[in-house]
């Protein structure tokens, strides 16, 4: 796979599909299932081999959001569960008076 990284770049579809030739008619069953792998998801890699982008961002807010969701079960209204979302995915911390401080509010 390290020469995947380094030859895809310059040789584009060719070596690709040369290489998926290769994996999906080996022997070994790990490397038949990654040769299915990546032509379940050809164009993404090929995106992500013209680019350098990947979805890693993407699924960190997919997480962020589903923790949001499993958080807001049992809210009345879609305005607690959106206002959950925000709180978990804001890069701010709530922070609430100790005592000493509530003492010296009054």
């Amino acid at each position: 796979m390290q020469e995947f990284y380094e030859k895809v770049p310059r040789w584009g579809t060719v070596w690709l599909k040369r290489w998926y030739w290769r994996a999906s008619h080996s022997r070994l069953e790990p490397v038949k299932k990654l040769a299915r792998t990546i032509k379940n998801h050809w164009e993404g890699v090929l995106n992500h081999i013209r680019t350098g982008i990947d979805n890693g961002i993407l699924e960190g807010r997919n997480s962020l959001f589903k923790a949001a969701s499993a958080k807001a079960r049992g809210y009345r209204t879609s305005t607690y569960a959106a206002l959950s979302y925000l709180l978990v995915n804001a890069k701010m911390q709530l922070r609430f008076p100790g005592p000493r401080e509530a003492a010296h509010t009054g």
